[in-house]
């Protein structure tokens, strides 16, 4: 399974919304105040993030 991380708290609330699979949530090593948002790579992800880019 391939994954994505996203680091924008807000367009991982976007993908959520869209039906994009959330795999995990992990501490970011620079900078522990902020958090990494791991989502399943696939089309729909894919199709969602083109369009909100």
């Amino acid at each position: 399974m391939s994954k994505k991380r996203i680091f924008k708290k807000s367009l991982a609330i976007k993908l959520i919304h869209e039906g994009c699979e959330l795999v995990d949530i992990q501490k970011n090593r620079k900078y522990p105040t902020y958090d990494i948002y791991v989502f399943k790579n696939n089309d729909n992800f894919q199709k969602v993030l083109a369009q909100l880019s």
